[in-house]
């Protein structure tokens, strides 16, 4: 389930292992593949979204980080929708 998705990108996102952005970023294609495919359990939300975001801010690569977040806004339902806030945090 999404859960049981989201733990592992939070991990991913903490972890300071070689290549974890991008594993959790693969993590996340499955996810949109599974929800295209119609298994909307693991349809991926904010929370998925961010996780790998913040994969990426920490090894400080903006853009992939915001490569991500354009991907969040069109694969989000009508019940999930980013929060978009102005802070000294970008990501």
């Amino acid at each position: 389930d999404v859960l049981s998705f989201n733990t592992v990108l939070g991990a991913l996102a903490k972890s300071n292992q070689d290549g974890a952005a991008t594993r959790a970023e693969m993590i996340l294609n499955q996810m949109i593949k599974l929800q295209h495919d119609g298994t909307l359990q693991v349809q991926p939300n904010t929370i998925s979204y961010n996780a790998v975001i913040d994969a990426y801010a920490k090894l400080r690569c903006v853009k992939d980080a915001e490569r991500i977040f354009s991907l969040m806004l069109p694969n989000c339902s009508n019940k999930v929708k980013p929060l978009l806030r102005h802070g000294p945090i970008a990501f």
